[in-house]
Protein backbone atom coordinates (compact mmCIF):
# COMPACT_ATOMS: atom_id res chain seq x y z
CA UNK A 1 0.00 0.00 0.00
CA UNK A 2 2.83 2.43 0.79
CA UNK A 3 4.12 2.15 -2.80
CA UNK A 4 0.71 3.16 -4.18
CA UNK A 5 0.45 6.09 -1.77
CA UNK A 6 3.92 7.18 -2.87
CA UNK A 7 2.73 7.12 -6.51
CA UNK A 8 -0.22 9.31 -5.54
CA UNK A 9 2.08 11.77 -3.76
CA UNK A 10 4.41 11.87 -6.76
CA UNK A 11 1.41 12.60 -8.97
CA UNK A 12 0.41 15.52 -6.74
CA UNK A 13 4.01 16.75 -6.83
CA UNK A 14 3.82 17.07 -10.62
CA UNK A 15 1.62 20.15 -10.08
CA UNK A 16 4.79 22.03 -9.14
CA UNK A 17 5.88 21.79 -12.78
CA UNK A 18 2.51 22.67 -14.35
CA UNK A 19 2.31 26.39 -15.16
CA UNK A 20 -0.94 28.32 -14.86
CA UNK A 21 -1.69 28.68 -18.56
CA UNK A 22 -3.56 31.98 -18.30
CA UNK A 23 -0.42 33.64 -16.97
CA UNK A 24 1.83 31.86 -19.42
CA UNK A 25 -0.33 33.04 -22.36
CA UNK A 26 0.14 36.61 -21.12
CA UNK A 27 3.89 36.21 -21.46
CA UNK A 28 4.57 36.22 -17.74
CA UNK A 29 8.00 34.76 -17.18
CA UNK A 30 8.27 32.25 -14.36
CA UNK A 31 4.52 32.32 -13.81
CA UNK A 32 3.01 30.57 -10.84
CA UNK A 33 2.52 26.81 -10.97
CA UNK A 34 -0.72 25.00 -10.26
CA UNK A 35 0.84 23.84 -6.97
CA UNK A 36 1.56 27.43 -5.93
CA UNK A 37 -2.00 28.39 -6.83
CA UNK A 38 -3.39 25.42 -4.88
CA UNK A 39 -1.34 26.35 -1.81
CA UNK A 40 -2.88 29.81 -1.56
CA UNK A 41 -6.37 28.52 -2.43
CA UNK A 42 -6.05 26.21 0.59
CA UNK A 43 -4.92 29.11 2.79
CA UNK A 44 -7.86 31.25 1.69
CA UNK A 45 -10.29 28.35 2.17
CA UNK A 46 -8.90 27.69 5.64
CA UNK A 47 -9.51 31.29 6.69
CA UNK A 48 -12.92 31.59 5.03
CA UNK A 49 -14.15 28.30 6.50
CA UNK A 50 -13.24 29.53 10.00
CA UNK A 51 -14.98 32.86 9.48
CA UNK A 52 -18.03 31.47 7.66
CA UNK A 53 -18.42 28.56 10.10
CA UNK A 54 -18.35 25.64 7.70
CA UNK A 55 -16.26 22.47 7.64
CA UNK A 56 -12.61 23.44 7.40
CA UNK A 57 -11.57 19.83 6.92
CA UNK A 58 -13.87 19.45 3.94
CA UNK A 59 -12.88 22.83 2.47
CA UNK A 60 -9.17 22.06 2.80
CA UNK A 61 -9.54 18.65 1.19
CA UNK A 62 -11.51 20.17 -1.69
CA UNK A 63 -8.90 22.90 -2.08
CA UNK A 64 -6.05 20.43 -2.30
CA UNK A 65 -7.95 18.21 -4.74
CA UNK A 66 -9.59 20.86 -6.93
CA UNK A 67 -6.88 21.05 -9.62
CA UNK A 68 -5.22 17.66 -9.09
CA UNK A 69 -6.18 16.31 -12.55
CA UNK A 70 -4.01 19.04 -14.03
CA UNK A 71 -0.98 16.97 -13.02
CA UNK A 72 -1.91 14.79 -16.01
CA UNK A 73 -3.81 17.05 -18.40
CA UNK A 74 -2.31 20.47 -17.74
CA UNK A 75 -4.17 23.68 -16.99
CA UNK A 76 -6.94 23.72 -19.59
CA UNK A 77 -8.12 27.25 -20.32
CA UNK A 78 -10.96 28.52 -22.49
CA UNK A 79 -8.42 28.88 -25.28
CA UNK A 80 -7.40 25.21 -25.09
CA UNK A 81 -8.45 23.21 -28.15
CA UNK A 82 -10.04 20.53 -25.97
CA UNK A 83 -11.70 22.90 -23.47
CA UNK A 84 -15.19 21.65 -24.37
CA UNK A 85 -14.23 18.20 -23.15
CA UNK A 86 -12.49 19.58 -20.05
CA UNK A 87 -14.93 18.08 -17.53
CA UNK A 88 -14.69 14.59 -19.00
CA UNK A 89 -10.93 14.76 -19.58
CA UNK A 90 -10.34 15.86 -15.98
CA UNK A 91 -12.73 13.23 -14.59
CA UNK A 92 -10.83 10.44 -16.37
CA UNK A 93 -7.51 11.86 -15.16
CA UNK A 94 -8.77 12.11 -11.58
CA UNK A 95 -9.96 8.49 -11.66
CA UNK A 96 -6.52 7.37 -12.83
CA UNK A 97 -4.74 9.44 -10.18
CA UNK A 98 -6.94 8.18 -7.36
CA UNK A 99 -6.69 4.52 -8.40
CA UNK A 100 -3.53 4.25 -6.31
CA UNK A 101 -5.38 5.01 -3.09
CA UNK A 102 -7.26 2.57 -0.86
CA UNK A 103 -10.93 2.23 -1.83
CA UNK A 104 -12.33 4.32 1.02
CA UNK A 105 -10.02 7.27 0.33
CA UNK A 106 -10.48 6.95 -3.43
CA UNK A 107 -14.25 7.13 -3.04
CA UNK A 108 -14.12 10.03 -0.56
CA UNK A 109 -11.71 12.11 -2.66
CA UNK A 110 -13.63 11.50 -5.87
CA UNK A 111 -16.85 12.48 -4.11
CA UNK A 112 -15.30 15.66 -2.69
CA UNK A 113 -13.82 16.60 -6.04
CA UNK A 114 -17.20 16.04 -7.71
CA UNK A 115 -18.91 18.08 -5.02
CA UNK A 116 -16.47 20.92 -5.68
CA UNK A 117 -17.18 20.79 -9.40
CA UNK A 118 -20.93 20.89 -8.79
CA UNK A 119 -20.48 23.93 -6.54
CA UNK A 120 -23.70 23.52 -4.58
CA UNK A 121 -22.61 22.93 -0.98
CA UNK A 122 -21.36 25.70 1.31
CA UNK A 123 -17.85 24.26 1.26
CA UNK A 124 -17.78 23.87 -2.52
CA UNK A 125 -18.93 27.47 -2.99
CA UNK A 126 -16.35 28.64 -0.47
CA UNK A 127 -13.54 26.82 -2.31
CA UNK A 128 -14.73 28.26 -5.62
CA UNK A 129 -14.56 31.72 -4.03
CA UNK A 130 -11.07 30.90 -2.75
CA UNK A 131 -10.03 29.76 -6.24
CA UNK A 132 -11.20 33.03 -7.81
CA UNK A 133 -9.80 35.19 -5.01
CA UNK A 134 -6.40 33.53 -5.39
CA UNK A 135 -6.43 34.24 -9.12
CA UNK A 136 -7.34 37.88 -8.48
CA UNK A 137 -4.64 38.23 -5.82
CA UNK A 138 -2.14 36.85 -8.32
CA UNK A 139 -3.45 39.22 -11.02
CA UNK A 140 -2.90 42.14 -8.67
CA UNK A 141 0.64 40.94 -7.91
CA UNK A 142 1.45 40.60 -11.62
CA UNK A 143 -0.04 44.05 -12.27
CA UNK A 144 2.39 45.48 -9.69
CA UNK A 145 5.19 43.88 -11.73
CA UNK A 146 3.99 45.75 -14.82
CA UNK A 147 1.85 43.09 -16.52
CA UNK A 148 -1.55 44.03 -17.91
CA UNK A 149 -4.21 42.15 -15.95
CA UNK A 150 -6.99 44.72 -16.40
CA UNK A 151 -9.24 42.21 -18.18
CA UNK A 152 -9.59 40.26 -14.92
CA UNK A 153 -11.50 43.15 -13.43
CA UNK A 154 -13.97 43.33 -16.33
CA UNK A 155 -15.48 39.93 -15.53
CA UNK A 156 -18.39 39.56 -13.17
CA UNK A 157 -17.63 37.39 -10.14
CA UNK A 158 -20.13 36.08 -7.63
CA UNK A 159 -18.98 36.24 -4.04
CA UNK A 160 -20.77 36.24 -0.69
CA UNK A 161 -19.82 37.13 2.87
CA UNK A 162 -16.17 37.66 3.68
CA UNK A 163 -15.13 36.61 0.16
CA UNK A 164 -17.14 39.54 -1.22
CA UNK A 165 -15.50 41.92 1.24
CA UNK A 166 -12.04 40.70 0.18
CA UNK A 167 -12.98 41.05 -3.48
CA UNK A 168 -14.14 44.62 -2.90
CA UNK A 169 -10.76 45.41 -1.31
CA UNK A 170 -8.89 43.81 -4.21
CA UNK A 171 -10.73 45.63 -7.00
CA UNK A 172 -8.83 48.54 -8.50
CA UNK A 173 -10.49 51.84 -7.65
Amino acid sequence: MAAKILKFLEEAGKLKAVPREGWKMRGIKDCESVAEHTFRVAFIAMLLSEIEKCSMQKALKMSLLHDLPESRVGDLTRRSSNYRQKREIEKKAMSKILKNLPGKLRKEYMQLWGEYREGRTREAKLVKYADKLEMLLQAKEYAKQGYDTSDFWKEEYEFEGTALEIYDLLKPS
